[in-house]
């Protein structure tokens, strides 16, 4: 359109236009007076109008298929940053297309203030940690540097000694971190505290949340969805009428620690320590999808907490969290004696598409590395299953001798990362050949899973720290 027509048009047309109203100023408002009513303000309002017409456009082709999560506004997908990393998936998007080896030896190895069985986390260049003193109680959160190891703080807490499994410890809980803060947890029969610091250390807030009824010991761990701090408490259930009878799901602000919402899950039966996991429910709202023995999968609105759906598909114990991936959600369920079964439902209709029993996990958790779905077995046996079917591809012993898993699978790109609880590292490819490529022996026993960077691989023992970097 020549601008001769349109600086023909009356002003009485323009000022009939839609105006872009933002902070007390209009589309016109925003024209040099020597251009208002002019040519110029019409193919700005026309550039406006187009722009508010295809941002909304441009907005749903890059929201999340349903079942997959928001990337955090951070930028903390690239960061390891929770249990098990972006959205407790066990891998790296950065490290996607790679095989990797390690060095052999450690950059850096640390000895930490207690001992425990929590995971590290990494933000940056920063790693937190939590430990314990199994005579007192005291409990440690420490930071490290991820490029030497060095000390950055270390503070304590009070805690209580308690009894616990013999593979567990009173310190099996794993932080969460945030641009402003960590945050984390640990529990007693009579305390549960959930705590924030900032990343030099200092305290935020602290909350203790009540007593717990639990068989093994306490092992939630906190994880951020949706700018909320998400926590499971689960417990053991009881007939008797004292306080908790039932387990509950809470959402609290991370800069106060004031409770948003609360959602009790009446269907205690057994205490379930797996962390929640983020999708994106069909409306585009945020959901958190959990599991446990009463309810099976279930998920709630991460704004308001409301059940939307349960799903009684886990008949034992379940100890490993939910794994999200390509639609599908999965969760195992077993018990010391046998029977583990892991399952897999589609997300969008909750229908179960498959279920595997032979060699399937208890306490450690899968992956997925694209098209295929890897399944450690708590004694040392990884099978390879064709993701959209669970077809076995194909079964192998990591160690002819011996390689009891506690800690969950992990990828780094086309490289599988297991760590047995004797301190054995192990890097194994992630195809349907499931080549041993490397062991490295840690030299003391660990049940906590490793941290993956984008430079190596951080491996928490009972009481040290180590980091192992990636020699490609």
């Amino acid at each position: 359109m020549p601008d001769s027509l349109l600086d023909s048009l009356p002003d009485s047309l323009l000022d009939s236009m839609p105006r872009c109203e933002s902070g007390g100023l209009s589309t016109r408002s925003f024209l040099p007076s020597g251009h208002r009513g002019t040519g110029y303000a019409l193919r700005c309002a026309i550039w406006l109008g187009l722009l508010v017409s295809v941002v909304p456009l441009v907005v749903l082709a890059a929201a999340p298929a349903w079942g997959q999560a928001a990337p955090p506004a951070d930028g903390s997908a690239a960061e390891w940053t929770r249990f098990r990393g972006p959205n407790g998936t066990g891998r790296l998007e950065s490290l996607a297309q790679q095989h990797v080896t390690l060095s052999a030896q450690p950059t850096w190895h640390v000895k930490l203030g207690g001992s425990g069985n929590g995971s590290p986390v990494i933000y940056g260049s920063e790693v937190f940690v939590q430990s314990a003193d199994p005579a007192t109680g005291t409990q440690m959160l420490q930071s490290f540097d991820l490029g030497n190891g060095q000390l950055r703080w270390s503070q304590s807490y009070a805690g209580q000694p308690h009894a616990t499994h013999a593979w567990g410890s009173l310190a099996s809980s794993t932080p969460t971190v945030d641009a402003q803060r960590v945050y984390f947890c640990w529990g007693s029969p009579d305390h549960t505290h959930l705590a924030a610091v900032t990343h030099a250390g200092e305290l935020v807030w602290r909350r203790d949340l009540g007593p717990n009824r639990f068989e093994h010991g306490f092992g939630s761990s906190p994880t951020l969805i949706d700018g909320r701090l998400i926590f499971f408490h689960s417990q053991d259930a009881t007939t008797e009428d004292v306080a908790p009878k039932h387990s509950r799901m809470l959402a609290l602000d991370p800069a106060t620690g004031e409770t948003l919402w609360e959602t009790l899950l009446e269907k205690t039966t057994r205490v379930c320590y797996g962390v929640p996991v983020e999708v994106t429910l069909p409306d585009g709202r945020c959901g958190i999808v959990a599991a446990d023995t009463g309810h099976g999968i279930f998920c709630l609105a991460a704004d308001t907490g409301h059940l939307l759906w349960e799903q009684p598909v886990i008949k034992q114990r379940a100890v490993a969290g939910p794994l999200v991936a390509n639609g599908l959600v999965f969760a195992s369920s077993g018990s010391g004696g046998g029977g583990n079964q892991l399952v897999a439902m589609r997300l969008d209709n909750q229908a179960e598409v498959y279920r595997i029993s032979r060699n399937a996990n208890y306490v450690p958790m899968p992956t997925v590395v694209g098209d295929k779905l890897f399944v450690p077995n708590d004694k040392g046996i990884i099978s390879c299953c064709d993701l959209a079917t669970g077809e076995i591809l194909q079964q192998r012993r990591v160690d002819q001798s011996r390689f009891p898993l506690s800690a969950s699978l992990l990828s780094c790109g086309k490289t599988l990362v297991l760590l047995s609880d004797e301190g054995k590292l192990c890097l194994m490819s992630a195809d349907s050949d499931l080549e041993v490529s490397q062991t490295i022996d840690l030299g003391e026993p660990t049940r906590a899973t490793p941290a993956i960077s984008a430079d190596g691989v951080l491996v928490r023992t009972e009481t040290q720290l180590h980091f192992f970097p990636f020699t490609r």
